[in-house]
């Protein structure tokens, strides 16, 4: 579950940053708050596992995927944690796009952010100071991020991969490394089955 509140407005939030933001943002087990000094540890996270049909109008690829949940708030939502120190048109810029996917194939509506004290020659991974706490809705982002990108196009590239995905394994037993450069499709390469590890065939049975 998620804090309703957080007694220090600045506080250090460590090594491992982002899961210790996660840590101070939620309650325990029990419901009570966390301790600020708690160690903190992603040995354990929590998944959902996704059936889904994406389409362009004329033919569509069906999916399952799964997605790690950070936490779900008292009205049952799921909530994601994100930490960073960039001000919002970077923001907009560099990860708007990234955190609205992740979100939006998870299932979550509220992305909260934990803002990094602005330090004068220090990289977002050397500073854990966190002094503010905000929190976007999903919805609004791609169009508060119009400028930067356009949503129908990013998901007929997502389906065009898709496809070209599924067109390459017409059997279960192979498997293909998509690498991508610079935001875009680079190349498709086969990966040796060997190398891999598949769902075991019961558990797709489950969700079939």
């Amino acid at each position: 579950m998620v804090r309703k509140t957080i007694a220090q407005s600045v506080y250090f939030s460590g090594n491992g940053d982002g899961y210790k933001f996660e840590q101070n943002m939620t309650l325990d087990i029990n419901g009570r708050p966390n301790s600020f000094n708690a160690p903190v540890s992603n040995a354990e996270c929590t998944k959902r596992v996704y059936r889904a049909k994406f389409g362009n109008g004329i033919d569509h690829v069906k999916v399952y995927y799964a997605a790690e949940l950070d936490a779900i708030d008292s009205a049952d939502r799921l909530i994601e944690f994100k930490t960073t120190m960039l001000r919002e048109i970077k923001w907009l810029e560099r990860l708007s796009l990234s955190h609205y996917l992740q979100a939006f194939f998870g299932g979550v509506p509220i992305i909260v952010y934990g803002h990094k004290k602005f330090q004068m020659n220090v990289k977002h991974y050397d500073n854990h100071i966190i002094d503010r706490v905000s929190r976007k809705d999903v919805s609004e982002i791609p169009l508060k991020a119009r400028h930067q990108w356009n949503l129908s196009d990013r998901m007929n590239t997502m389906f065009d991969t898709l496809k070209t995905i599924k067109d390459m394994l017409p059997h279960d037993d192979k498997a293909i490394l998509v690498r991508i450069r610079h935001g875009k499709l680079n190349e498709y390469i086969e990966e040796p089955v060997e190398d891999c590890n598949f769902v075991n065939d019961d558990f797709l049975d489950f969700f079939t």
